[in-house]
């Protein structure tokens, strides 16, 4: 079993790395975080801030996390796609 050959892993480490890079300071505007965050687009909406909360109320740990947690579970998703598809 090779690791590096699954997409979970993959999106695991992008996600990670891009959670470090906004942490140490390199995207100080949070444009590189916005772009590449689901869960970031989602609080960033017009009906979140109206039925939730505003975005700058939720902290940012929160994010980094779920940031990560969604592309996991998108990599396992893609993972199974695949090898559904790979052993039809």
């Amino acid at each position: 079993m090779k690791i590096y050959r699954y997409f979970s892993f993959w999106l695991l480490i992008l996600s990670i790395s891009i959670c470090l890079f906004n942490i140490l300071g390199f995207d100080d505007k949070n444009l590189l975080m916005f772009l590449t965050s689901p869960p970031f687009w989602l609080i960033e909406t017009h009906w979140f801030v109206v039925n939730f909360t505003h975005p700058s109320d939720i902290p940012m740990s929160l994010i980094y996390v779920l940031t990560v947690l969604v592309w996991f579970l998108l990599g396992l998703i893609l993972d199974k796609a695949l090898r559904k598809l790979k052993n039809k």
